[in-house]
């Protein structure tokens, strides 16, 4: 039976109890956002207060509430989790977000990661109650969060911030695994040779076999990692000079405390085993085996095998230049004694009596000159030209390449024969400027230290003119091989895996690779570099070789070669991808990176270039290599000998010799012969006639005789012939070699002229003296000239050596007197080169005749100063050397001053016109000084000698007037030399006034400003009175007034309508119109005048004159009262003789 059913109302009890599970369904929904870390625990906040609201009802919820708002007062901020507990109320909590552990409500009120500033106040937590009979109170509590921490590792970082939780080292190897799961947790490579023992244990953590042999050498580093005696290094070699092979040349190779000795054999060769670390030198880079030739005739060799591990076999080859020129004891080094290389003045050396070491009192010897220019550069000591700049640690510094400017070795002896190394003082050493110097730059002067195989730095050279040619002069204290280089301090880099063409083996270790400037004078060896991600797979290093870095527009270039079996080939591009061998005039030039990178020291190595660049996306590094080699055929035994077989090196015009050589084929293919003559200056004269000129393929090895004849006339009474033997084998490789012989008209010379004295008129009744420095039978020789003043003197070349029979027939010396003071000239007898080229003659008798005419001095200036020498000494005499520039007049005058006692000042004495040095030396011994000075005029002039200094202000103008401020100026002080080392220099930035000053030495200086896209511009100066400031302007467009005598033979004022000219050059201005070249012409009286002379450097000359002129360095034109600067300078007598025959 269907009943229907009443709904009854909900009763109280029943509502009460619902709307509670709400609430407890709500709580649990929330209390999610607000979940913190079970680790820790909930604990009051202190500090924080909170202000209850009043009880409101809310009649749609049927609840009450009341609004409970929080503020920090802990003086800090408060950060979540923070919640509100009700700790007791009468009425029941009816939203809370959850119930505490003891049960109790509470509210979520900042989250974690939220926080309450202090001093705030939160915005409000409402509390909802149910209704209840009782009488409504409650009570609440703040509490904060705070985490436990866990630190399982005990190393004082929490677990959950602790990348290694269990490993209280955490990661000490820094491998990326934490050390208690690492195998290796203090080997960060985790036992890298893989022979089960970590580093950290490992007494050889890179050698597996860990020292196999027992030497306590690691087989990684060992050199021999199989040989316990450390002596499984064997090296091959070859020495050359001239390009032909060297027989019986003394090897020595090793240091000079442990070395081993050997000799070349026929074909120039050696070999010598046992060698190993023992033997070994270092360079801060690598270990080193030195190699050390010495050969009669050339220069010395030094060569460096760099060691690599397990590698026992390597191979040298070391080409010798000959011998430059000879010194004599007929030389005065003192004054200073010109080289020579084939005929060419290429130096000049100048030792101060004062400077030789105690107890020598001659000095013979050799010099070697190689230019930087040539393949000279290839036998440079070392080969890698790697070199420490002065200031580093030299037990760590890394070594910087270097381009050369020159080089020159001294073998210098002593009256015994013992070697002269050290001085006592300081000497000169000039070398002949490379293309790109100009006068006043300065070059770092360095030496090449045996035991290191590092150039080292020592002083400075400044390029000057000497005798009409530029030369960089520098002081030295000792004598080997010096250098006058600048350091590359800006390198790249190329990579390289060279592999055979056919097989693809790698042939890195089997060829060694150097690089040789082609824009500039340097080398490099192949250096293995650090591998990057772009480098082929060829293991933890690569093939490199360290460059000369480009620069914008300026981008040097290189070729690279290698030395094998003795012989240079050159690297070539195919243009297929493929590389091949050949010489030097097909060989590849490769561009230099311009990426600042650096194998040396393995610095940006992932900037390095692949040296098959050329081949464009192609390019990988790796180069194929046709390893089919043919080596070219190698000439011994090649020799000028005479009619009967003797060895030599002089022959008469039109004369023959007998010229042989040895030429083997390393393939044993046939080989012939090219030969070919050159002689004279530059080659250009007559060569002779060799014969037969070629000689066809023959069986190797061969013996090729030819017949040189002599050219019949000469365009100089001396030339230097060079016959080149060409040998070529049946597959078209190459070689040559030279020798070099003296072609004379004659050997018995006669030198005859007129000796003028200081009135222009000859000289009669006159004691001269004769010497020759190359001639060991030709002693001194006294002549006296006749009433006319005319002399004669006979001697015989045939025995003169040393590379001068070519330029110099030695020299006259006269003692003569001038204003009551004797003097003495010295007069070189090699006016045949610049005179007209029949002074000298063959006569019917077969001697050559030399006209030459001496001319004392003719024009003079009062000379004078003040002495400063240092405290508590006195100078004992001083010496005034003058001279003029002329090519002809290749001579001076000196004067010495004796002073018996202390003085403070010198002269006034007679001095010629023109420049001169002057040299002094005190009574105790302890000091010697030497400096220039000018005689610009007969007006005289004030120098003071010794031990003093003077302000220099530098000026920097802008050409038009205006000052530069903040450029680079310098001033630097040369031909000035003493024990204080005078040759000093200042460099800083020019001030608002475009001035900088600092003081320099009494002697002649030079002042440098870089001017910003234009580069550097020079002045000169002399610094002549003691204190007295001295202005050197630079640039400046201020003019002086030049006023000047031309004096003729006589020693008279010319007559009217002579030209005088008057020119510098650019290295002194720019930004003016002005060229540096004026031109005035002589009164009645011999006068000139030039209005219009700007501060610089200049040459004063005749206007036909080519060869003979005053120079004069005129340091300001700063007007005087309101006037330009008027300056006297006379021109003295230029000797006609050496101008063909103009009329003055």
């Amino acid at each position: 039976m269907y009943r229907s059913t009443k709904i009854k109302p909900l009763q109280r009890g029943s509502f009460i109890f619902m709307m509670t599970a709400i609430s407890l369904i709500y709580a649990l929904l929330a209390q999610t956002a607000y979940a913190v870390n079970a680790t820790g625990s909930w604990q009051t906040a202190t500090g924080v207060t909170v202000e209850k609201g009043s009880r409101v009802y809310d009649t749609a919820n049927r609840v009450y509430y009341t609004l409970n708002k929080m503020t920090n007062n802990s003086g800090a901020p408060l950060s979540g989790p923070v919640r509100l507990v009700v700790t007791s109320s009468s009425f029941p909590v009816a939203n809370a977000t959850g119930t505490d552990a003891n049960g109790k409500p509470y509210f979520d009120v900042l989250a974690s990661g939220a926080s309450l500033a202090n001093a705030a106040t939160g915005g409000g937590t409402r509390i909802n109650f149910q209704s209840s009979r009782a009488t409504f109170a409650y009570s609440v509590e703040v509490q904060k969060w705070v985490e436990t921490v866990v630190d399982s590792d005990s190393d004082g970082i929490p677990d959950t911030s602790d990348n290694c939780p269990l490993d209280a080292q955490n990661d000490a190897d820094g491998d990326g695994t934490c050390g208690n799961v690492d195998n290796c947790p203090l080997d960060a490579k985790n036992d890298e040779d893989g022979d089960g023992q970590c580093a950290n244990v490992d007494s050889c953590p890179l050698d597996p076999q860990n020292d196999v042999d027992r030497d306590n050498i690691c087989g990684n580093v060992d050199f021999c990692p199989t040989d316990a005696s450390n002596s499984c290094v064997t090296v091959n070699g070859r020495v050359k000079g001239n390009g032909a092979v060297l027989s019986g040349v003394n090897i020595k190779i090793g240091t000079d405390t442990n070395n081993k000795t050997t000799v070349t054999d026929s074909l120039g060769t050696f070999s010598a085993t046992g060698l190993g670390s023992a033997q070994a030198a270092h360079d801060n880079l690598n270990d080193f085996l030195p190699v050390e030739v010495s050969a009669s005739g050339y220069s010395s060799g030094y060569a460096k095998v760099v060691l690599e591990k397990g590698k026992a076999e390597y191979s040298v080859a070391i080409d010798l230049q000959p011998v430059s020129d000879n010194f004599t004891t007929d030389d005065n080094l003192n004054n200073g004694v010109e080289i020579n290389k084939q005929g060419a003045a290429v130096g000049q050396l100048t030792i101060p009596d004062s400077s030789l070491p105690d107890g020598v009192t001659e000095v013979t010897g050799t010099v070697t000159y190689l230019d930087p220019t040539t393949d000279d550069i290839q036998s440079a000591p070392g080969g890698d030209l790697l070199a420490l700049p002065a200031g580093v640690d030299p037990n760590t510094a890394t070594p910087v390449p270097l381009e050369s400017f020159g080089m020159m070795e001294f073998d210098l002896k002593d009256q015994n024969g013992n070697p002269i190394h050290e001085l006592g003082g300081t000497a000169e050493v000039c070398m002949k400027a490379t293309p790109g110097l100009n006068a006043g730059d300065t070059i770092p002067l360095w030496y090449y230290d045996e035991a290191t195989g590092l150039w080292k730095e020592q002083g400075q050279g400044t390029v000057a003119d000497k005798n009409g040619q530029l030369m960089i002069c520098g002081n030295v204290t000792h004598f080997t091989w010096w250098n006058y280089d600048q350091p590359i301090n800006t390198h790249s880099c190329f990579k390289f895996d060279v592999r055979d063409e056919t097989t693809g083996n790698r042939l890195s270790g089997n060829i060694d690779w150097q690089a040789e400037g082609v824009t500039y004078s340097g080398t490099s060896p192949e250096r293995a570099c650090s591998v990057d991600a772009d480098d082929p797979n060829v293991g933890s290093t690569i093939d490199s070789l360290t460059v000369k870095k480009s620069d914008g527009s300026t981008i040097e270039k290189i070729r690279v070669f290698a030395d094998i079996g003795g012989n240079k080939f050159y690297l070539k591009r195919d243009g297929d991808g493929t590389y091949s061998l050949t010489n030097q005039a097909d060989a590849t030039v490769f561009d230099n990176p311009n990426a600042n990178a650096s194998c040396l020291n393995n610095t940006n190595v992932d900037q390095c270039a692949f040296l098959d660049y050329l081949d464009g996306a192609n390019a990988d590094g790796i180069l194929p290599l046709s390893a089919n080699i043919n080596y070219p055929p190698v000439i011994s035994n090649f020799n000028i000998t005479d009619a009967n077989g003797a060895a030599t090196s002089n022959l008469l015009v039109g004369a023959s010799a007998n010229v042989n050589a040895t030429v083997t084929d390393p393939e044993g293919t046939n080989v012939k012969v090219n030969w070919s003559t050159e002689c004279s200056w530059y080659e250009q004269g007559n060569p002779g006639t060799i014969s037969p000129a070629s000689q066809d393929f023959t069986a190797s090895p061969a013996l090729f005789n030819a017949t040189y004849t002599a050219p019949g006339t000469l365009s100089y009474p001396v030339e230097w012939c060079r016959i080149t033997a060409t040998a070529t084998d049946s597959d078209g490789m190459s070689s040559s070699a030279e020798q070099w012989v003296y072609v004379t008209g004659s050997y018995q010379y006669e030198v005859e002229g007129i000796l003028y004295g200081t009135d222009g008129q000859p000289l009669p009744n006159t004691l001269m003296q004769y010497s020759n420095n190359n001639c060991n039978n030709n002693g001194s020789q006294e002549v006296t000239t006749d009433g006319n003043g005319h002399y004669s003197v006979q001697f015989n070349t045939q025995n003169c050596s040393g590379g001068e029979g070519y330029y110099d027939l030695g020299y006259m010396t006269i003692n003569y007197s001038h204003d009551n003071t004797q003097r003495t000239r010295s007069e070189y007898l090699n006016n045949y080169y610049y005179s007209e080229i029949n002074s000298c003659s063959v006569q019917a008798n077969a001697a050559t005749q030399c006209h030459h005419d001496i001319r004392l001095p003719t024009v003079w200036g009062s000379l004078s100063g003040n002495l400063y020498p240092p405290q508590g000494e006195a100078f004992q005499w001083l010496n005034i050397n003058s001279y003029q520039y002329s090519y002809g007049y290749n001579g001076s005058d000196y004067t010495w001053i004796y002073f018996d006692q202390a003085q403070s000042s010198y002269g006034p004495i007679s001095v010629p016109v023109g420049q001169g040095y002057m040299y002094g030396y005190t009574n105790t011994g302890s000091y010697d000084n030497s400096q220039n000075f000018m005689m610009p005029s007969t007006q005289g002039q004030h120098q003071d000698f010794g031990d003093a200094t003077a302000p220099v202000t530098l000026t920097a103008f802008d050409g038009q007037g205006g000052v530069l401020p903040g450029i680079s100026v310098t001033g630097t002080s040369y031909g000035c030399t003493s024990n204080n080392n005078c040759n000093t220099s200042f460099t800083g930035v020019t001030d608002n006034q475009g001035q900088l000053t600092s003081p320099l030495p009494l002697s002649q200086f030079y002042g440098s400003a870089v001017y910003p896209n234009v580069g550097t511009r020079y002045n000169y100066g002399y610094v002549t009175t003691k204190d007295q400031p001295v202005n050197l302007d630079i640039n400046s467009p201020d003019s002086c007034k030049v006023i000047g005598v031309a004096y003729g033979g006589n020693g008279q004022p010319l007559g009217e309508g002579f030209s005088i000219n008057a020119w510098s050059d650019g290295n002194y201005y720019y930004n003016q119109n002005w060229d540096g070249n004026l031109q005035a012409v002589t009164d009645a009286n011999g006068q000139f005048v030039f209005t219009d002379v700007k501060p610089g450097y200049f040459y004063f000359t005749h206007d036909n004159y080519y060869f003979g002129y005053t120079n004069y360095s005129i340091d300001n034109c700063r007007p005087v009262n309101g006037s330009a600067r008027e300056i006297r300078i006379d021109l003295p007598y230029f000797d006609t003789q050496y101008n063909n025959g103009l009329p003055y």
